[in-house]
């Protein structure tokens, strides 16, 4: 059994993310061997597979943000999504009306987001107005 994978460390915790075109399935023993290994590790397993990774709104907030990895944000936007950003989660539409960027507000919380600075709360919605930022 590899354990082959990427690791996410996130404010849950500390994740191997393991992205297969099918979920395998563990017998009991491979199961407990696997979680023990891990917990060593101080890790938990997070498998997602073709299903998962194309489901919707899930494929379309990835194509979206990823899409704007190259956008330009300046220093100067930069600087004001962060201050703005200190005073805790926004969402885009409230960052919108506090922060007028020389960009769209949208492509520069996407570029931050793929640079790590910021996360976006894309859980079971499409990306949009509502979307919540945090500052990382």
């Amino acid at each position: 059994m590899s354990l082959a994978g990427f690791v996410l460390r996130t404010d849950a915790g500390a994740f191997l993310l393991r992205a297969k075109e099918v979920r395998p399935e563990y017998s009991e023993e491979e199961d407990a061997r696997l979680k023990f290994v891990l917990r060593s590790y101080g890790l938990q397993l997070l498998e997602r597979d073709a299903r998962d990774i194309l489901r919707e709104p899930t494929y379309s907030n990835a194509r979206i943000v990823w899409a704007n990895a190259r956008e330009r944000v300046s220093l100067t936007d930069r600087l004001k999504l962060s201050v703005a950003l200190q005073a805790g989660a926004q969402r885009i539409v409230e960052l919108e009306d506090r922060v007028h960027l020389d960009c769209d507000v949208v492509a520069a919380v996407c570029r931050l987001a793929c640079e790590n600075l910021v996360q976006l709360y894309l859980h079971d919605a499409p990306l949009g107005p509502n979307t919540v930022v945090v500052e990382i």
